[in-house]
Protein backbone atom coordinates (compact mmCIF):
# COMPACT_ATOMS: atom_id res chain seq x y z
CA UNK A 1 0.00 0.00 0.00
CA UNK A 2 2.60 2.30 1.04
CA UNK A 3 4.36 1.77 -2.36
CA UNK A 4 1.51 2.37 -4.29
CA UNK A 5 1.31 5.36 -2.16
CA UNK A 6 4.74 6.38 -3.06
CA UNK A 7 4.45 6.03 -6.86
CA UNK A 8 1.11 8.56 -6.61
CA UNK A 9 2.52 11.08 -5.10
CA UNK A 10 5.59 11.07 -7.10
CA UNK A 11 3.32 11.22 -10.49
CA UNK A 12 1.59 14.10 -8.88
CA UNK A 13 4.50 15.63 -8.04
CA UNK A 14 6.41 14.99 -11.57
CA UNK A 15 3.17 16.20 -12.98
CA UNK A 16 3.78 20.08 -12.86
CA UNK A 17 7.56 19.80 -13.86
CA UNK A 18 6.69 18.45 -17.27
CA UNK A 19 3.45 21.07 -17.37
CA UNK A 20 5.17 23.72 -19.72
CA UNK A 21 6.32 21.17 -22.58
CA UNK A 22 3.46 19.39 -22.28
CA UNK A 23 1.19 22.55 -22.86
CA UNK A 24 3.46 23.55 -25.92
CA UNK A 25 3.31 20.05 -27.49
CA UNK A 26 -0.45 20.34 -26.94
CA UNK A 27 -0.93 23.39 -28.42
CA UNK A 28 1.41 22.52 -31.69
CA UNK A 29 -0.65 19.36 -31.53
CA UNK A 30 -3.92 21.32 -31.44
CA UNK A 31 -3.14 24.19 -33.84
CA UNK A 32 -3.86 22.67 -37.18
CA UNK A 33 -6.99 20.68 -36.33
CA UNK A 34 -8.31 24.45 -34.41
CA UNK A 35 -7.33 26.34 -37.89
CA UNK A 36 -8.69 23.54 -40.22
CA UNK A 37 -12.09 24.00 -37.91
CA UNK A 38 -11.88 27.55 -38.30
CA UNK A 39 -11.93 28.39 -42.34
CA UNK A 40 -14.72 26.94 -43.84
CA UNK A 41 -13.71 24.30 -46.88
CA UNK A 42 -13.30 26.27 -50.71
CA UNK A 43 -15.79 24.97 -53.23
CA UNK A 44 -13.89 23.12 -55.91
CA UNK A 45 -12.54 24.99 -59.37
CA UNK A 46 -14.63 23.41 -62.63
CA UNK A 47 -12.53 24.00 -65.54
CA UNK A 48 -15.47 24.57 -69.13
CA UNK A 49 -14.28 23.46 -71.81
CA UNK A 50 -13.80 25.94 -75.13
CA UNK A 51 -17.54 27.60 -75.77
CA UNK A 52 -18.67 27.08 -79.87
CA UNK A 53 -20.29 30.67 -79.35
CA UNK A 54 -18.09 33.44 -79.78
CA UNK A 55 -19.36 36.85 -78.74
CA UNK A 56 -17.65 39.68 -81.26
CA UNK A 57 -16.97 42.41 -79.25
CA UNK A 58 -15.90 44.76 -82.15
CA UNK A 59 -18.41 48.11 -83.04
CA UNK A 60 -18.91 48.18 -86.35
CA UNK A 61 -19.08 51.77 -87.70
CA UNK A 62 -21.96 52.25 -90.33
CA UNK A 63 -20.77 52.43 -94.04
CA UNK A 64 -21.04 56.16 -95.39
CA UNK A 65 -23.17 56.76 -98.53
CA UNK A 66 -20.62 59.09 -99.60
CA UNK A 67 -17.50 59.78 -99.92
CA UNK A 68 -14.63 61.62 -97.80
CA UNK A 69 -14.83 65.67 -97.69
CA UNK A 70 -11.67 65.78 -99.49
CA UNK A 71 -12.90 63.21 -102.64
CA UNK A 72 -16.26 65.64 -102.80
CA UNK A 73 -14.68 68.94 -102.36
CA UNK A 74 -12.68 68.03 -106.00
CA UNK A 75 -14.72 66.36 -107.33
CA UNK A 76 -16.97 69.55 -107.19
CA UNK A 77 -14.52 72.10 -108.13
CA UNK A 78 -13.66 69.38 -111.28
CA UNK A 79 -17.17 69.31 -112.30
CA UNK A 80 -17.80 72.77 -112.12
CA UNK A 81 -14.92 73.77 -114.45
CA UNK A 82 -15.43 77.44 -113.31
CA UNK A 83 -12.76 79.96 -115.27
CA UNK A 84 -12.27 82.00 -112.12
CA UNK A 85 -12.48 79.32 -109.30
CA UNK A 86 -15.28 77.45 -107.34
CA UNK A 87 -16.70 79.27 -104.35
CA UNK A 88 -17.79 78.04 -101.16
CA UNK A 89 -21.72 77.98 -102.16
CA UNK A 90 -21.19 76.35 -105.30
CA UNK A 91 -19.25 73.60 -104.22
CA UNK A 92 -21.74 72.91 -100.93
CA UNK A 93 -24.65 73.43 -103.84
CA UNK A 94 -22.79 70.83 -105.82
CA UNK A 95 -22.35 68.32 -102.63
CA UNK A 96 -26.31 68.41 -101.41
CA UNK A 97 -27.08 67.74 -105.25
CA UNK A 98 -24.87 64.94 -106.36
CA UNK A 99 -24.16 63.34 -102.58
CA UNK A 100 -27.47 64.09 -100.72
CA UNK A 101 -25.55 65.74 -97.45
CA UNK A 102 -26.47 68.06 -95.36
CA UNK A 103 -24.58 71.45 -96.46
CA UNK A 104 -25.18 73.08 -93.45
CA UNK A 105 -23.34 70.41 -91.00
CA UNK A 106 -20.40 69.56 -93.40
CA UNK A 107 -19.71 73.75 -94.08
CA UNK A 108 -17.08 73.14 -91.46
CA UNK A 109 -15.63 70.35 -92.53
CA UNK A 110 -15.36 71.81 -95.92
CA UNK A 111 -13.99 74.98 -94.87
CA UNK A 112 -11.33 73.25 -93.03
CA UNK A 113 -10.22 70.86 -95.95
CA UNK A 114 -10.02 74.29 -98.15
CA UNK A 115 -7.25 75.80 -95.57
CA UNK A 116 -5.54 72.60 -95.09
CA UNK A 117 -5.77 72.21 -99.16
CA UNK A 118 -4.31 75.64 -99.85
CA UNK A 119 -1.58 75.53 -97.43
CA UNK A 120 -0.29 72.42 -98.93
CA UNK A 121 -0.96 73.05 -102.90
CA UNK A 122 -3.86 70.90 -103.50
CA UNK A 123 -6.29 73.74 -103.84
CA UNK A 124 -4.93 77.04 -105.39
CA UNK A 125 -6.80 80.08 -104.36
CA UNK A 126 -7.16 82.78 -106.61
CA UNK A 127 -8.77 85.15 -104.65
CA UNK A 128 -10.67 85.63 -101.19
CA UNK A 129 -8.77 84.84 -97.60
CA UNK A 130 -9.35 81.47 -95.39
CA UNK A 131 -12.30 79.39 -96.31
CA UNK A 132 -13.77 82.36 -98.76
CA UNK A 133 -13.07 83.34 -101.97
CA UNK A 134 -12.36 81.38 -105.35
CA UNK A 135 -10.32 77.80 -105.62
CA UNK A 136 -9.24 76.05 -108.29
CA UNK A 137 -6.96 72.67 -108.81
CA UNK A 138 -3.68 72.88 -109.91
CA UNK A 139 -2.78 72.61 -113.55
CA UNK A 140 -1.35 68.91 -113.95
CA UNK A 141 2.28 68.96 -114.94
CA UNK A 142 3.20 67.05 -118.14
CA UNK A 143 4.87 64.09 -118.18
CA UNK A 144 8.37 64.51 -120.04
CA UNK A 145 7.56 61.78 -122.82
CA UNK A 146 10.62 59.36 -122.73
CA UNK A 147 12.72 59.06 -125.87
CA UNK A 148 12.70 56.11 -127.68
CA UNK A 149 15.91 54.05 -127.74
CA UNK A 150 17.44 54.63 -130.90
CA UNK A 151 17.67 50.87 -131.98
CA UNK A 152 19.12 48.98 -135.12
CA UNK A 153 17.46 50.24 -138.30
CA UNK A 154 15.62 47.51 -139.92
CA UNK A 155 15.96 47.36 -143.34
CA UNK A 156 13.04 46.94 -145.48
CA UNK A 157 13.00 45.33 -148.93
CA UNK A 158 12.22 47.27 -151.64
CA UNK A 159 9.05 47.21 -152.69
CA UNK A 160 8.23 46.79 -156.25
CA UNK A 161 7.47 50.11 -158.00
CA UNK A 162 3.64 49.98 -159.23
CA UNK A 163 3.10 51.49 -162.63
CA UNK A 164 1.30 54.67 -162.66
CA UNK A 165 -1.09 55.42 -165.46
CA UNK A 166 -0.26 58.51 -166.77
CA UNK A 167 -3.20 60.66 -167.57
CA UNK A 168 -3.83 62.24 -170.76
CA UNK A 169 -4.24 66.18 -170.91
CA UNK A 170 -7.22 67.77 -172.19
CA UNK A 171 -7.10 69.63 -175.29
CA UNK A 172 -7.37 73.05 -174.16
CA UNK A 173 -6.75 76.54 -175.82
CA UNK A 174 -3.78 77.94 -173.95
CA UNK A 175 -3.06 78.18 -170.61
CA UNK A 176 -5.16 78.19 -167.55
CA UNK A 177 -5.51 80.48 -164.50
CA UNK A 178 -7.12 78.46 -160.87
CA UNK A 179 -7.45 81.79 -159.13
CA UNK A 180 -10.34 81.33 -156.56
CA UNK A 181 -9.91 85.23 -155.50
CA UNK A 182 -11.11 86.20 -159.22
CA UNK A 183 -14.37 88.96 -159.33
CA UNK A 184 -15.78 90.64 -161.56
CA UNK A 185 -14.00 94.15 -160.54
CA UNK A 186 -10.48 92.53 -160.52
CA UNK A 187 -11.42 91.37 -163.88
CA UNK A 188 -12.58 94.30 -165.84
CA UNK A 189 -9.93 96.48 -164.44
CA UNK A 190 -6.99 94.75 -165.89
CA UNK A 191 -8.86 95.97 -169.50
CA UNK A 192 -8.50 99.30 -169.45
CA UNK A 193 -6.23 99.93 -166.57
CA UNK A 194 -3.13 99.12 -165.09
CA UNK A 195 -3.40 98.60 -161.06
CA UNK A 196 -0.67 99.00 -158.44
CA UNK A 197 -1.18 98.17 -154.84
CA UNK A 198 0.06 100.95 -152.40
CA UNK A 199 -0.88 100.57 -149.51
CA UNK A 200 -2.81 97.68 -147.67
CA UNK A 201 -5.14 98.55 -144.50
CA UNK A 202 -6.40 96.30 -141.73
CA UNK A 203 -10.15 95.61 -141.88
CA UNK A 204 -10.51 96.53 -138.18
CA UNK A 205 -9.83 100.07 -139.15
CA UNK A 206 -13.33 100.04 -140.35
CA UNK A 207 -17.11 99.82 -139.20
CA UNK A 208 -18.30 97.37 -140.18
CA UNK A 209 -15.19 95.44 -140.60
CA UNK A 210 -15.37 93.98 -144.20
CA UNK A 211 -15.02 90.62 -145.77
CA UNK A 212 -12.59 91.71 -148.27
CA UNK A 213 -9.25 93.08 -147.90
CA UNK A 214 -8.35 97.36 -148.19
CA UNK A 215 -5.80 98.85 -149.78
CA UNK A 216 -4.46 101.83 -151.46
CA UNK A 217 -4.40 100.93 -155.17
CA UNK A 218 -3.18 103.38 -158.43
CA UNK A 219 -5.11 102.80 -161.68
CA UNK A 220 -2.78 103.93 -165.08
CA UNK A 221 -5.22 104.33 -167.98
CA UNK A 222 -3.46 101.95 -170.68
CA UNK A 223 -2.59 103.40 -174.04
CA UNK A 224 -4.13 100.40 -175.63
CA UNK A 225 -6.44 98.43 -173.81
CA UNK A 226 -6.12 94.48 -173.96
CA UNK A 227 -9.85 94.18 -174.91
CA UNK A 228 -10.30 96.53 -177.92
CA UNK A 229 -14.18 96.61 -177.70
CA UNK A 230 -16.89 98.93 -176.60
CA UNK A 231 -16.93 99.04 -172.71
CA UNK A 232 -20.60 98.15 -172.35
CA UNK A 233 -20.21 95.10 -174.37
CA UNK A 234 -17.20 93.56 -171.92
CA UNK A 235 -19.09 94.54 -168.77
CA UNK A 236 -22.21 92.80 -169.87
CA UNK A 237 -20.40 90.06 -170.58
CA UNK A 238 -18.21 89.40 -167.53
CA UNK A 239 -21.10 90.19 -165.20
CA UNK A 240 -23.24 87.69 -166.76
CA UNK A 241 -20.61 84.76 -166.72
CA UNK A 242 -19.82 85.56 -163.24
CA UNK A 243 -23.53 85.90 -162.24
CA UNK A 244 -22.72 82.06 -161.59
CA UNK A 245 -18.91 81.91 -160.49
CA UNK A 246 -18.92 78.40 -159.33
CA UNK A 247 -21.00 76.92 -162.02
CA UNK A 248 -19.40 76.33 -165.89
CA UNK A 249 -19.06 79.29 -168.15
CA UNK A 250 -21.72 78.46 -170.32
CA UNK A 251 -24.11 78.64 -167.58
CA UNK A 252 -23.75 82.07 -167.57
CA UNK A 253 -23.36 83.01 -171.33
CA UNK A 254 -26.56 81.24 -171.83
CA UNK A 255 -27.85 84.37 -170.00
CA UNK A 256 -27.34 87.16 -172.71
CA UNK A 257 -29.83 85.62 -175.18
CA UNK A 258 -33.29 84.50 -174.40
CA UNK A 259 -34.82 81.22 -173.71
CA UNK A 260 -35.56 79.69 -176.51
CA UNK A 261 -32.13 80.15 -178.57
CA UNK A 262 -30.24 80.28 -174.97
CA UNK A 263 -28.76 76.78 -175.62
CA UNK A 264 -27.91 77.03 -179.07
CA UNK A 265 -26.24 80.21 -179.01
CA UNK A 266 -24.04 79.69 -175.75
CA UNK A 267 -22.69 76.97 -177.23
CA UNK A 268 -22.21 78.21 -181.15
CA UNK A 269 -20.40 81.42 -179.14
CA UNK A 270 -17.81 79.48 -177.18
CA UNK A 271 -17.08 77.31 -179.97
CA UNK A 272 -16.37 80.57 -182.03
CA UNK A 273 -14.02 82.03 -179.08
CA UNK A 274 -12.45 78.60 -178.20
CA UNK A 275 -13.26 78.03 -174.62
CA UNK A 276 -14.34 74.77 -173.32
CA UNK A 277 -17.57 74.91 -171.78
CA UNK A 278 -16.65 73.02 -168.40
CA UNK A 279 -14.46 75.75 -167.63
CA UNK A 280 -15.17 77.68 -164.66
CA UNK A 281 -15.59 81.29 -164.33
CA UNK A 282 -12.79 81.94 -162.00
CA UNK A 283 -10.26 80.21 -164.16
CA UNK A 284 -10.78 82.30 -167.41
CA UNK A 285 -8.22 84.68 -168.17
CA UNK A 286 -8.68 88.90 -169.51
CA UNK A 287 -8.05 87.20 -172.83
CA UNK A 288 -10.53 84.30 -172.91
CA UNK A 289 -13.51 87.02 -171.82
CA UNK A 290 -12.19 89.47 -174.87
CA UNK A 291 -12.69 86.35 -177.33
CA UNK A 292 -15.95 86.05 -175.74
CA UNK A 293 -16.96 89.60 -175.96
CA UNK A 294 -15.68 89.71 -179.66
CA UNK A 295 -17.96 86.76 -180.18
CA UNK A 296 -21.01 88.08 -178.63
CA UNK A 297 -20.68 91.22 -180.41
CA UNK A 298 -20.35 89.24 -183.73
CA UNK A 299 -23.75 87.69 -182.94
CA UNK A 300 -25.19 91.38 -181.84
CA UNK A 301 -24.19 92.60 -185.15
CA UNK A 302 -27.13 90.59 -187.05
CA UNK A 303 -29.24 90.48 -184.59
CA UNK A 304 -28.59 93.86 -182.80
CA UNK A 305 -32.05 93.01 -180.40
CA UNK A 306 -29.95 90.69 -178.39
CA UNK A 307 -27.67 93.61 -177.17
CA UNK A 308 -31.24 94.70 -174.99
CA UNK A 309 -31.73 91.50 -173.86
CA UNK A 310 -31.84 91.18 -170.44
CA UNK A 311 -31.43 88.32 -168.23
CA UNK A 312 -32.54 89.75 -164.77
CA UNK A 313 -34.65 92.73 -165.94
CA UNK A 314 -36.56 90.63 -168.12
CA UNK A 315 -39.97 89.21 -166.10
CA UNK A 316 -40.76 87.08 -168.84
CA UNK A 317 -39.66 86.08 -172.22
CA UNK A 318 -43.42 86.48 -173.52
CA UNK A 319 -43.13 89.98 -174.93
CA UNK A 320 -40.01 89.67 -176.53
CA UNK A 321 -39.62 90.07 -180.33
CA UNK A 322 -40.01 87.89 -183.02
CA UNK A 323 -36.44 85.97 -183.21
CA UNK A 324 -35.60 83.61 -186.18
CA UNK A 325 -32.07 81.85 -186.32
CA UNK A 326 -30.87 78.85 -189.01
CA UNK A 327 -30.68 75.86 -187.44
CA UNK A 328 -27.48 74.30 -188.52
CA UNK A 329 -28.66 70.60 -188.02
CA UNK A 330 -31.89 71.34 -189.96
CA UNK A 331 -33.38 73.81 -192.37
CA UNK A 332 -36.22 74.71 -190.47
CA UNK A 333 -36.04 78.07 -188.36
CA UNK A 334 -36.58 78.63 -184.97
CA UNK A 335 -39.99 79.36 -183.77
CA UNK A 336 -40.54 82.85 -181.98
CA UNK A 337 -40.40 83.43 -178.32
CA UNK A 338 -44.63 83.88 -178.21
CA UNK A 339 -45.03 79.98 -180.12
CA UNK A 340 -42.33 78.53 -177.51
Amino acid sequence: MSESGDDSSASTVASPQCSPHSSIASSKASSPASSQASTPPSSPTVVLPNSPIKKDLTVKRPTLAHPSTAVMVTTAIKSLKDKKGSTLPSIKKYMAINYQVDAAKFAPYIRRYLKSAVTKGELIQTSGTGANGNFKLPAAEKKPVAKKKAGVPVKKKPEAKKPIAKKTPIATSGKRRSIEGTTTTSTIIPVHLQSKALIGICGRAFIPKPNVDVGVVRLTPLKKPIIDLPFDIIEKVIRSVFNFRQKHCIRGVETLFPKPVREQLASELLTAAAIEPSTRPFQLTVSEFGRISEAYMNICKEKPDYMKYNYRGQKSDDNWPFVEINNSDSNENIISINEY
